[in-house]
């Protein structure tokens, strides 16, 4: 590239900003942890994968993000901004999104999709003031992101059971996912890591119900020496059924034909260590979602300082990145769409952090080192009436 093509592209970019996306990103998909890319079976895969300890982690995440606050800030400058009022539209479009769906509702599935398919799809149609009026949840299973090489999304499609495929622009649709290192355009979940590890838990259940059904293997064996036709073979399986097996008929005296023999089959006692391989499994699946095995009734907590600090390293590990994932991307492509100044930020669920912060403000206000309106604005509130005077610690009076 010369000299006058580089200095025309500066100038478009300065004109019109960069608009089209580096032509280096595959359109035809990547492989998945599931197998070839089927993304439509991988994610109905993964929504019936939810059950067990792979719903008890998600469960305990979504009910701690399902509680978050939202707080929408106003900018006035890079530094500084006010939080609006209740009555803004986009305030009552995230505590009441729909007819049928409460905010906590919205939250909850929020994380469960994007736990267990690494995505979630918000489709906000438009009012006629030109806003997002409403919030409705799309079956992740159902939609497919179409690529383009200019827009890099040209739209989605989601496939309903009548096999229809309805079209939304990019616009209409707020995509929330977690980083996917293998796929710029589909999410990558806890699930699809720890699938394995789901896979594990399912079958030692499935076992263990047969077992406790029907110990997994027949209680009796009938063995002989002489080859039985097959009508022979099914009468005795019949007649024993009948005349021993269940309750009703314990303590009755079998009597066998010539030739047969009775054997009863054991157990093999590692069959039997179900609890501690239950166990490790719970562990390793609670380690992958990082929540502590106490919030799963699964470990007893010796005392409240111990409760204390498991609660705020879940809430600081786990829950805040979530959340401000949330934040950055309900920012870019739903609160843009009332007002470029907005910005979407949650109340922190880390009580130290809130408490820590209420601290560093109030040993300023003492020490003189700022002014009750500094501290508001810090705090995304309006300023108050006499707030810019220092206040002096004795009796805080205004300092002259």
């Amino acid at each position: 590239m010369n000299l006058l093509e580089r200095t025309k592209l500066a100038f478009d970019v300065w004109l019109n900003g960069i608009k089209t996306m580096p032509n280096i990103y595959s359109l035809n998909g990547y492989e998945s942890q599931w197998g070839l890319m089927d993304r439509k079976g991988d994610k109905r895969a993964m929504l019936q994968a939810y059950r067990s300890w792979v719903f008890a982690c998600i469960d305990a995440r979504a009910k701690e993000i399902q509680a978050a606050e939202f707080r929408i800030l106003a900018r006035t400058n890079q530094k500084e901004s006010y939080e609006v009022e209740l009555v803004h539209p986009l305030v009552a479009l995230l505590n009441d999104p729909n007819p049928y769906l409460t905010k906590s509702e919205l939250l909850y599935t929020t994380v469960a999709h994007m736990d267990l398919t690494g995505d979630c799809f918000w489709y906000t149609p438009h009012n006629g003031l030109g806003v997002p009026g409403e919030i409705w949840i799309l079956p992740p299973d159902r939609v497919t992101i179409v690529p383009s090489k200019q827009n890099f999304i040209s739209h989605y499609e989601v496939h309903n059971d009548n096999g229809d495929v309805l079209k939304f622009e990019s616009g209409e649709i707020v995509h929330l996912r977690y980083p996917n290192p293998i796929d710029p355009y589909y999410g990558f979940s806890v699930l699809m890591a720890a699938a394995y590890l789901a896979d594990i838990d399912k079958f030692q259940h499935e076992y263990q119900r047969e077992f406790y059904r029907n110990w997994a293997v027949p209680e009796f064996a009938l063995k002989t020496e002489a080859k039985l036709d097959n009508d022979t073979r099914r009468r005795l399986q019949r007649d024993w059924q009948k005349n021993y097996s269940g309750g009703k008929n314990r303590g009755k005296i079998a009597i066998l034909e010539a030739g047969l023999d009775i054997t009863r089959l054991g157990v093999n006692p590692k069959e039997l260590n179900w609890l501690a391989e239950n166990k490790a499994t719970m562990q390793t699946i609670a380690g992958m979602f990082k929540v502590p095995p106490s919030k799963l009734g699964q470990e007893d907590v010796p005392n409240r300082a111990v409760a204390e600090a498991s609660d705020y390293a879940f809430s600081k590990n786990t829950i805040e990145p979530i959340l401000r994932m949330i934040d950055e991307r309900l920012t870019q492509d739903l609160a843009k769409d009332f007002d470029e100044r907005l910005v979407i930020q949650h109340v922190s669920t880390v009580r130290d952090d809130e408490e820590r912060k209420a601290r560093i403000r109030q040993i300023n206000l003492q020490a003189g080192f700022t002014s009750r309106n500094e501290e508001r604005r810090s705090a995304g509130l309006p300023d108050v009436e006499g707030g810019d005077e220092i206040l002096v610690p004795t009796n805080y009076v205004p300092l002259k």
